[in-house]
């Protein structure tokens, strides 16, 4: 969404000991997924700079098919009811506060 709200949540999620590669953009998203690398959790913003999170979970899927996936808007996307009906997807509304952004994190991590 912005370069506050990364930084902020690299922030949330590293002091609770998660390994965190933050990236800015969906272009960004794409070339790491190339490289083929392991990974359990994506947040994402339903509106990246340069591409919708709708645009993005295909290749997501495709790349990490078990990975969970969390995106995160100020208002939610039409289509953001549908992709949660994967429970490897869900939505969180923000404002949030980091108390119920990390419950969402350890849910989907299980």
């Amino acid at each position: 969404d912005n370069e506050v709200l990364l930084k902020l949540t690299r922030r949330i999620l590293e002091k609770e000991q998660y390994h965190v590669i933050a990236l800015a953009n969906g272009e960004q998203l794409l070339h790491w997924l190339e490289q083929k690398n392991p990974w359990h959790l994506a947040v994402l913003d339903v509106n990246l700079p340069d591409m919708s999170a709708e645009a993005l979970l295909p290749h997501i899927q495709s790349h990490q098919p078990q990975a969970k996936i969390l995106l995160i808007s100020g208002v939610p996307a039409p289509w953001c009811d549908e992709a949660c009906a994967n429970p490897s997807i869900r939505f969180l509304q923000k404002p949030y506060d980091n108390k119920g952004f990390l419950k969402v994190v350890r849910t989907l991590l299980g």
